[in-house]
């Protein structure tokens, strides 16, 4: 399924970028923002970037950290 987060911020737009995960990979793509999107301070073009585990991704001054938590770790004992 399809899930939308909204970050209430006016230098943040209303579709600022996508993020999909594939099985155990997650990818980051800016949708053409106006004010930009940067992993670890680089600057992210068009193209998808494949995010790593703690990666910090600055969407127009708002800095979030990457996650990831892979399926098989829900169901580890």
């Amino acid at each position: 399924g399809v899930r939308r987060t909204t970050i209430d911020n006016l230098t943040v737009s209303s579709e600022h970028a996508v993020l999909v995960t594939i099985l155990n990979d997650s990818f980051l793509e800016d949708l053409d923002s106006t004010n930009g999107l940067e992993v670890n301070g680089v600057l992210l073009t068009r193209h998808p970037h494949g995010l790593n585990d703690h990666e910090v991704v600055d969407l127009a001054g708002v800095k979030i950290e990457f996650y990831y938590k892979k399926s098989s770790d829900f169901f580890a004992g």
